[in-house]
């Protein structure tokens, strides 16, 4: 069955899919402070959707899927981040065959987590 047009007097920002892709800001102050931040910030951020993932407790393996630039890499890492914490005493392995991307993510974990954190500190 083919998909069925949208009437023209419908919100595009109430499809699934845009409530999933766009943060709407709701006050002249929340856009301001979403401004105001520096550009490594904006590369580890969460959409709400995406800390839940990060957050859920899986019962097995979990495979998160998307297109490029969809943010999978950010909530991987943030996801090592969370696990690390939830889990003081084990070590968490987030690996990847790209060189560059290894050191792409070591810088953004240190965006992340202070140095002197413990997540920080275990890492190579």
């Amino acid at each position: 069955m083919p998909p069925q047009p949208v009437p023209a007097e419908a919100d595009p920002f109430a499809h699934p899919d845009a409530q999933r892709r766009f943060r709407v800001l709701t006050n002249a102050e929340e856009l301001r402070q979403a401004l105001d931040y520096p550009w490594d910030r904006w590369a580890v951020f969460l959409h709400p959707a995406q800390s839940a993932l990060v957050e859920r407790a899986f019962t097995g393996p979990a495979r998160v899927s998307g297109s490029a630039g969809t943010g999978k890499t950010i909530v991987a890492l943030h996801r090592a981040v969370h696990l690390a914490r939830a889990n003081p005493t084990s070590r968490v392995l987030l690996t990847t065959f790209s060189k560059p991307l290894a050191n792409a993510l070591r810088a953004k974990l240190l965006t992340l987590v202070p140095s002197d954190d413990a997540v920080a500190r275990t890492s190579p």
